[in-house]
């Protein structure tokens, strides 16, 4: 039951928060394109920072050593979805296929999960890192092949292909596997400075 709950106002959270956007716009509180620029600040600089200085935090590869499996097994899914979706197509009508099909492909990944994650687990929770290394390749995927559905002469964005989430995911990674993260300046979180930090300032000071 407390799964159930959690899970509930996770969702509840996010739903609220885009009515009270639609009402906003619908009152002509702010202009229909406000939200078009807090795309790229959630997109391309809130999240990736958030998933870097959790990975930095929490993501440890000594214990966590099938940490790699976890972008394999997105894969898996990724195909499982696409056949999915190719079944699924076949039952939705023509005047709305190609969203019922985008609808079915790309899935929210990222915001309801970690929602859900967070609120049943806290902020600092494993669970988190976990997620952000099952999807680092999810907005890479997304932000090149989505014009497959609705355009026929779109182009590849190769560009995006190095999205910041996957570019802050695999730094975070690298650095945490080399050591190099003992460098980085603490990042404050639920449960202080990042430990690796702080034992290196206390073996320089000695």
């Amino acid at each position: 039951m407390n799964v159930l709950i959690s899970s509930f106002e996770a969702v509840a959270m996010l739903l609220f928060i885009g009515v009270i956007g639609a009402w906003m716009i619908t009152r002509k509180m702010v202009k229909e394109n406000f939200f078009s620029l807090l795309s790229p600040l959630a997109l391309e600089i809130a999240l990736p920072a958030l998933i870097f200085t959790n990975i930095i935090n929490n993501f440890n590869p000594h214990i966590k050593t099938n940490w790699w499996v976890l972008p394999l097994w997105w894969g898996f899914f990724m195909i499982i979805a696409f056949l999915v979706t190719l079944l699924g197509v076949v039952f939705a009508g023509k005047e709305n296929k190609r969203e019922f099909g985008i609808s079915l492909f790309y899935q929210n990944g990222i915001f309801f999960p970690l929602a859900i994650i967070t609120g049943m687990f806290g902020r600092n929770s494993d669970y988190i890192v976990d997620l952000f290394l099952f999807i680092i390749f999810h907005a890479s995927l997304f932000f090149t092949t989505s014009f497959l559905f609705f355009s026929k002469k779109g182009k590849i964005k190769w560009k995006k292909i190095f999205h910041p989430v996957f570019i802050a995911t695999v730094l975070a990674v690298v650095l945490k596997l080399t050591g190099y993260n003992v460098y980085i300046p603490s990042f404050q979180s639920g449960n202080g400075r990042c430990d690796e930090y702080s034992s290196f300032n206390d073996n320089t000071r000695r």
